[in-house]
């Protein structure tokens, strides 16, 4: 009774009727908060977006993450493993320590990551799905089959996560293809996962339909690009080849549905 009396003080409730009334309030503030809190978390991102810097979360397949300080000194390389654990590397590549699935490294604010070559294997990796579809012909789903049947392992396991297989499946082609990372340009804002807000125009606005899907696509002209800001796991001519057959079979698609 007694950490229930504690609950009831730190709420300001009374464990009475009056209770019902004070619910809604105390869970109107929550929301306001977190709204708060979101806007305020896109805005610090927004002020480093032009950057070039790497703003968060698992980089793409065939990098890894340099960090540095303020004044640009090394700090450690951090490189995503399939398993959901992560390897910190010195300056030659060599590991320092493995961190658990869900572990994270303490940096400062005024530090910051950009992108830099991942393994030697993975970059070719990358280099030959791009070859594969944008010189060769073939399509995603013959792309996953050809790394599958070499035994490649992809980029998340079943150890990252229940819902990966360890599997190269075409959309994770896809999501290869169509990034602009791969020719050397951070491209940040591709895609909504904010509950409460989108970015349009360079600036936090509200999302129309809060209880939809997290993660929506955005509009490219509301794509914050910073070209030439990392190595390019590819080149500008190989981007444009895979981006102008992937343009050539959506309009072949839309012109069949049309007729």
């Amino acid at each position: 009774m007694q950490g229930v009396q504690v609950l009831y003080v730190t709420e300001n409730f009374n464990g009475d009727y009056t209770d019902d009334l004070l619910r809604p309030v105390k869970q109107w503030q929550a929301r306001q908060e977190s709204k708060d809190l979101s806007k305020v978390t896109i805005r610090g991102l927004l002020s480093k977006a032009d950057t070039g810097f790497w703003l968060g979360g698992t980089p793409p397949y065939g990098y890894d993450l340099l960090y540095q300080g303020f004044d640009n000194e090394f700090l450690h390389i951090l490189r995503f493993i399939a398993d959901g654990t992560k390897q910190v590397l010195d300056k030659d590549h060599n590991l320092v320590r493995t961190l658990d699935r869900g572990q994270r490294l303490s940096i400062s604010k005024k530090d910051h990551a950009t992108l830099i070559y991942g393994s030697d294997n993975r970059v070719k990796i990358a280099k030959r799905i791009f070859k594969m579809y944008a010189e060769i012909g073939k399509g995603f789903k013959a792309i996953a089959y050809t790394l599958n049947n070499e035994g490649i392992e992809s980029s998340r396991g079943p150890k990252w996560a229940h819902i990966y297989s360890g599997k190269w499946s075409a959309s994770t082609i896809r999501s290869i293809i169509v990034n602009p990372i791969y020719a050397g340009d951070m491209v940040w804002n591709r895609r909504t996962d904010a509950r409460f807000y989108r970015i349009s125009n360079g600036q936090a606005v509200d999302r129309e339909q809060v209880h939809g899907h997290r993660l929506v696509p955005n509009e490219k002209t509301d794509w914050i690009i910073v070209r030439d800001a990392h190595p390019a796991i590819i080149s500008r001519r190989i981007f444009q080849l895979a981006r102008d057959r992937l343009d050539n079979n959506i309009s072949s698609l839309e012109q069949r549905g049309v007729n």
